[in-house]
Order: C-alpha cells, then structure tokens, then sequence
C-alpha cells in the first residue's frame, strides 16, 4: 500500500475510534421546573454528582462502599445544579440532568466530563412529587452494575454483581409515597465498561405510575387554584338581640340577604335539642328572606 494511502487509512481508523468514542446526548440541562415522569413512567430527571473511585460489586462490598461517609450530609442533602462537595483531596460537582431515553446513561455523563467509568460509585437524587397519599406502590429499578436505593432516607431495594441493566430487574416492597415531595436517592457501582440505571414506580396493579411530576427540589407540585371564599349571602338576626329568652318565648332568627344577593341555595333545619325535627325548607337565589318560623315552644 502507498504511503499516502496508509495515511488515509490510518484517518479512516482514528476517525471511526473518536466516532465510536463520541456520546450521543441524551442528557440535557432540565429546561422546566417540572417534568412528568414518560409514556412508561420512567423518572428521567435526576441530579447526577460527579464519580467517585470504588471498587466492589458484592453485597457485602456495595454495602460498604455506599455506607461509607464520603461528604457531609450524602444521605439527607438535596443537591442543586452545580453545588460542589470534597470528597478526599479534590472537589466533585453536583448536575441536573434530562435524560431523552428511559434509562440515564452514566457511561456517557462521566466520560462526558473527563471523568473515569471504571471502578467509581455514582450519587443520583431526584425529587417526586405525588398528587396525594400514594399507598401500595412499589420502586422499580434496573442498574448497571450494583445499586442501593431510598426513598425518604429509607433503603427500599439493592441489586449486586456485575449486571445489566434490565428494566424492574429489582422491585422494592410495597411502600407509601406521601402527599408532596419525596426524595429518592441511588447509589450505583461500576466495575468496568458500560454503566447506566432506571427507575420508575408501579402501583397496587403492578402498571406504571404517572400522576406524578419530578422536580429537584422540595416545592410541592403546583395544585388548582384555591376557590375565593363565597362572600356573606345570609344575614342572621336573632328575636331578642341580647340573646336571653322567658320561658314560653318563641326562639328564633330572622334571616335575610347579606351585602351580596345569595347565589347559592340554601337548605335548612330547624329542630328541638337538636333532635326533632321541626321544620324544614329551602332558600334559592335571589329570595330575600326565609320563612322559619314555627309554633313557640317552652
């Protein structure tokens, strides 16, 4: 082969390496406060920190190695886009991430920055919002490799060994997210080459949870506006106005429109400690007054 021609070829090599070595982007800055969760109900918004060297993919070496205190606060703090931590001699950096696909790739996060994929342990937090009291759901992950999950500083699920990534490989027992936000936090630990995780969550039925949005804070999910409080419809003046009946004394009120004419309909009772019925009736807007009275009663 010509010279020229080896050169070329040599350019051919390289260039197929470096596209090979390029990672496709499917993390993304978060571009909205919210995010709901995929058509599958995979959370795909997370906040990712930076490696940390580890090695280990046992049960009993993963548990060591992700109950080993690495930074202040690891298991309670709710890190925010670029919050910085000290993890021996040198400084890590938190990162919001968007993921375009079910799972987070931390291969290409990690090679991403410059950092290393192989023997390191990786932090990820988000934070669910749920509409209301969630009982009997269960957490659903799949990581490459090994990986401890909590949900509101908890631990839910492990799976150990040098795995694949599979979706619901591991599936935590039934549990409650409460009304609000909940924190959910992951370790996972790679030993060598690919590495990658997914979450979502199933419900009593076993099928995807998707009434619930993903945040990376602890603001609770924005609900319907609260209704105006209905102004004073009805005005309520007493027989006596002091209050203090005679023995034989009707006791009554006399019900009139408030400041604003009554817009709403108004059934009411009218009975004898507050057990025999005396009366009943029902008032419809823009009726001016109510009729309640009775026969006098001792």
């Amino acid at each position: 082969m010509r010279p020229h021609r080896q050169f070329l070829a040599g350019l051919l090599v390289m260039a197929a390496i470096a596209a090979a070595q390029t990672a496709p982007v499917t993390l993304t800055p978060p571009a909205s406060p919210e995010k709901a969760p995929d058509a599958a109900g995979f959370l795909q918004r997370w906040v990712l920190l930076e490696p940390i060297e580890a090695n280990g993919l046992t049960d009993s070496a993963v548990q060591a190695i992700v109950k080993k205190e690495y930074f202040p606060n690891q298991f309670t703090v709710l890190p925010k886009d670029g919050d910085k931590v000290t993890v021996g001699d040198g400084q890590l950096t938190w990162h919001a991430v968007d993921t375009s696909l079910y799972n987070v790739n931390l291969y290409h996060f990690a090679h991403g920055l410059g950092k290393p994929t192989t023997n390191v342990l990786f932090w990820a937090v988000t934070v669910v919002n749920a509409p209301q009291d969630m009982a009997g759901v269960r957490l659903a992950i799949g990581s490459n490799a090994a990986s401890v999950w909590w949900v509101n500083g908890q631990e839910v699920i492990g799976i150990y060994g040098d795995r694949q990534t599979v979706i619901d490989d591991g599936v935590s027992r039934r549990l409650t997210l409460k009304r609000g936000p909940n924190i959910i936090r992951a370790a996972i630990v790679n030993g060598g080459g690919a590495t990658d995780f997914c979450a979502r969550f199933l419900d009593g039925d076993d099928k995807p949870l998707k009434n619930i949005t993903l945040r990376l804070d602890r603001t609770a999910a924005a609900g319907p506006p609260a209704r105006a409080p209905i102004p004073e419809q009805l005005a309520f003046r007493p027989y006596h106005a002091n209050g203090i009946y005679e023995i034989g004394d009707t006791v009554g009120w006399t019900v009139t429109a408030g400041p604003v004419m009554p817009t709403y309909s108004y059934k009411w009772t009218i009975r004898r400690n507050n057990a025999v019925v005396l009366k009943e009736g029902k008032t419809r807007p823009k009726e001016a007054s109510c009729d309640f009275s009775s026969q006098p009663h001792s």
